[in-house]
């Protein structure tokens, strides 16, 4: 399964580096013709969608998921170490000590 996303990503990055390529070469740049720069904006923004769905995919998501374990293992500790009743009460416990301080 891994190895069918990783092929996708590498698909749709090597798309998106020859199409950038070919969206910023001159002879596009020298052309008056209203029909070529629009082709050429189309270009760029579907470029700018792509990093931005890869940079969110690759760099961001994870970060969201880890953080979300983490919270997770964090408020589970209590329960995992002293059962049910002990986590209620170590929890509790913090919790009063945050509304104090």
């Amino acid at each position: 399964m891994e190895a069918h996303i990783a092929k996708w990503i590498i698909i749709v990055v090597g798309f998106a580096f020859i199409t950038y390529h070919f969206a910023r070469t001159e002879e596009l740049e020298k052309l008056e013709d209203p029909k070529a720069k629009q082709f050429k904006n189309k270009v760029m923004f579907f470029l700018g969608s792509c990093k931005n769905f890869l940079s969110f995919l690759l760099i961001k998501l994870p970060l969201i998921i880890l953080g979300i374990a983490l919270a997770i293992t964090i408020i589970a500790l209590p329960f995992i170490f002293t059962g049910p009743v002990g986590g209620f009460v170590i929890w509790t416990c913090i919790i009063i000590l945050v509304k104090i301080l």
